[in-house]
């Protein structure tokens, strides 16, 4: 092997030896690749880590000084092997014809600049169609029909605490589904109402119509499902007190 100034050093090395719990395995491993690589073998001294550390390594090591010496024969020779028909040293005698353009040169020329990319257009509005395809929601009514929605609606219905105008309500219900609103998106935010009315004990009067709350989307709506009248303190509660 011809003696070598430098070598190449491979970041999987580097991370492989740092996961190294023991700092003398690393410097064994170290010695090993720069021995290995600038003398062509390594010591023979190693311990088992780094011995099996290095056979790993040195696949990547034979490769990359094969590639050195590969790159150090052809610089004796002039450079790399010219491909097959390369002749005359790479000297490629010029055309005298391309002094001038002719006139079918120059219209060419000046129908490239005029006439716009034809595929390029046809790919730009085959990307168009593609995009308008998936943003399509109304294709949400291929895997549910308008009979399940009615199903899904039924279900919220039956626990809506201020049933009115149900028509009303189920069409809201089925324009939202459509437009891509999940059933279980729905549900949750009726639940959420529901606990509202519940635990600030809100009046019926202040109750929402069915066929409003799904006019109006309430179920996008936060709502206060926390309790916030004071809880009375008990004498028991007062007992119960760790000071």
């Amino acid at each position: 092997m011809d003696s070598k100034e430098s070598f190449v050093f491979f970041k999987s090395f580097y991370e492989a030896i740092s996961s190294l719990p023991n700092e003398k395995d690393k410097l064994e491993i170290y010695e090993a690749i720069c021995c290995y690589s600038f003398e062509g073998s390594p010591p023979d001294n190693m311990g088992a880590i780094a011995t099996a550390l290095f056979t790993v390594m040195k696949q990547n090591i034979d490769s990359a000084n094969r590639r050195y010496q590969t790159s150090v024969e052809n610089g004796k020779k002039g450079g790399r092997p010219r491909k097959n028909g390369d002749s005359n040293n790479g000297y490629q005698k010029p055309n005298k014809t391309q002094g001038k353009p002719n006139n079918n040169q120059k219209k060419t020329l000046g129908n490239i600049q005029d006439k716009p990319n034809r595929n390029l257009t046809d790919t730009v509005t085959d990307t168009v169609t593609v995009t308008d395809t998936v943003t399509d929601t109304d294709t949400i009514t291929d895997t549910v029909s308008e009979k399940d929605m009615e199903i899904e609606f039924e279900e919220l219905w039956k626990r809506y605490p201020k049933k009115r105008s149900k028509p009303n309500a189920l069409r809201d219900y089925i324009k939202a589904r459509k437009k891509g609103v999940e059933y279980q998106t729905v549900f949750d935010g009726l639940m959420r109402y529901i606990k509202h009315i519940e635990v600030n004990e809100v009046e019926e009067q202040y109750i929402k119509h069915g066929s409003t709350w799904f006019y109006q989307e309430c179920w996008e709506d936060e709502y206060q499902t926390e309790s916030l009248k004071k809880k009375k303190i008990t004498i028991e509660d007062f007992y119960n007190v760790e000071f």
